[in-house]
Order: structure tokens, then C-alpha cells, then sequence
């Protein structure tokens, strides 16, 4: 019985990919020469594997990036974010702080927006010192420089 050939896309790998190479798994010292690389597939029908589920994931707010006892918190869901608001926060007292915990209470049961609930955690975050902030990249100060020559 005939040895089963490699298929791609159902079809067959052509005898010239196979004697070259391209389709075996090269193992530890493998090299490959010149002429091999030459013969892969072009880029269109190479299969890549996503790195991670997460890395295609969207998130449906921009994610911020809080620091609770100096390690970093990535939150870009209102999950995410009354998760945050149970950690200790420098000031637990603060009206901004009890806000967001009162409007993120209101979104989980239906009464108020994820847009409102999750402003009202970034503007207690802002309040308490615990964003991350970066500075204006090169673009961004360019085109601050372009808005002020024009006004």
C-alpha cells in the first residue's frame, strides 16, 4: 500500500515542495539551504497559527492601564474594572471612587450605560493618580504644533 502524500488545501503538495523539504518537520540541527527556501510556498498559501486567542479579541472600551500596590492592571471591561475597584485603592474613601462603584452596581444590574459606568472608573483612577501615563509620542506632538500655528 501506497504511503499516504501530504495535502494542502486537499490538494496535493507538489513533488517538488517535498523533495525540497518544505513540508517536513525539520528537527533539532536542521538547516535548510538556499534552494530550499527558495521553493516555499508563496506567502498566500502559507497557514499561520495565531499566536493567542486573546491577541484577536476586541475589547469593547480602549484598555487602560491602572497600578494597585505598584503592579499594573490591565482594564478594558466594566468586569474588569469592579474588580479593580475591590483592590485597595490609596484613598477608598473618596466621592469619585464611591461614584464609579455605584454606577458599576447600576450597569451590572441594567439601569445605566457601560459608557457612563466606565467614564466614571476612569475619572476615579485620573483622580487617585493611578493611570498610567505615557508621554505624547512624536506624531501627536507634530500635530499639536500644526493645531496651534493654525488657531
Amino acid at each position: 500500500m501506497e504511503p499516504k502524500r501530504p495535502r494542502l488545501f486537499g490538494r496535493p503538495v507538489p513533488a517538488r515542495w517535498r523533495q525540497a523539504g518544505v513540508f517536513s518537520p525539520g528537527g533539532i540541527g536542521h538547516r535548510r539551504s538556499k534552494f530550499t527556501m527558495m521553493m516555499q510556498p508563496p506567502p498566500c498559501l502559507r497557514v499561520y497559527r495565531l499566536r493567542s486567542w486573546r491577541a484577536t479579541k476586541m475589547t469593547a472600551f480602549i484598555p487602560i492601564t491602572i497600578y494597585l500596590n505598584h503592579r499594573p492592571m490591565v482594564v478594558a471591561s466594566i468586569a474588569a474594572a469592579a474588580k479593580a475597584l475591590q483592590q485597595p485603592w490609596p484613598s477608598m474613601d473618596k466621592p469619585s471612587r464611591l461614584e464609579a462603584i455605584r454606577m458599576i452596581e447600576e450597569c451590572l444590574a441594567g439601569h445605566c450605560s457601560h459608557q457612563a459606568a466606565y467614564a466614571a472608573f476612569e475619572a476615579a483612577a485620573s483622580e487617585q493618580g493611578l493611570l498610567e501615563r505615557k508621554p505624547p509620542s512624536v506624531g501627536l506632538k507634530r500635530l499639536d504644533r500644526v493645531a496651534e500655528d493654525l488657531m
